[in-house]
């Protein structure tokens, strides 16, 4: 069950940050859109999941395993969109490189007891990605170069 788990955690980030990677290389292309002002909600939507939304849930996944040493990681503090206060966040690609280094901690602190908000942070952070991904078909429909 935990390297289930330690699968879906890392298949979702890689997902997240593969189409962050999209999003920026086509950015120069949005950037020369004619009408860029009327598409500033999605953009404003794509930076808000990446760069909040994300980064909370995973910080919320370390603490839901008890994860050691997450004071040391060089956590940042954003503002929840909604509750509006500053929460705790670690970025998708330093996690990305965090669940590789530290695999074997990962794996043992997912294997030590059932913990059910961890499926619930686990499914948000999929919704997170897929509502990045279909934002970005928006954006790449809504584009006129």
């Amino acid at each position: 069950m935990n390297k289930q788990l330690f699968d879906q955690i890392s298949e979702t980030l890689r997902r997240a940050e593969l189409a962050n990677q999209h999003y920026r290389t086509d950015s120069l292309k949005w950037n020369l859109d004619a009408h860029k002002a009327q598409h500033q909600h999605l953009r404003s939507l794509l930076k808000e999941i990446y760069e909040v939304l994300l980064p909370i849930t995973i910080v919320s996944m370390m603490k839901a395993i008890s994860l050691p040493g997450i004071p040391e990681l060089g956590l940042h503090e954003v503002l929840h969109p909604q509750l509006k206060t500053l929460q705790k966040a670690y970025g998708v690609t330093a996690t990305l490189y965090h669940l590789q280094a530290h695999k074997q901690v990962w794996l043992q602190q997912l294997g030590k007891e059932e913990r059910p908000e961890l499926v619930h942070y686990i499914n948000e952070a999929r919704r997170y990605v897929l509502q990045f991904e279909n934002l970005l078909g928006d954006l790449e429909e809504a584009v006129i170069v």
